[in-house]
């Protein structure tokens, strides 16, 4: 079964960088379903080097 991550991964993924929680939040779950695309307008996921963001 599927839980959501920890809290504090998010916010420890975001130390240092200008990305939202909830971008980081989205980061970590696509990062473990193995999602490496997104579709989005939101250039703050241009700072993750394994995620494509797509226009």
């Amino acid at each position: 079964m599927w839980k959501p991550p920890r809290a504090e991964k998010p916010w420890r993924c975001r130390a240092g960088f200008k990305f939202d929680f909830v971008d980081a939040y989205n980061v970590l779950i696509m990062r473990k379903r193995g999602i490496r695309e997104i579709y989005s307008l939101d250039e703050h996921y241009d700072v993750f080097r394994d995620i494509k963001r797509v226009v």
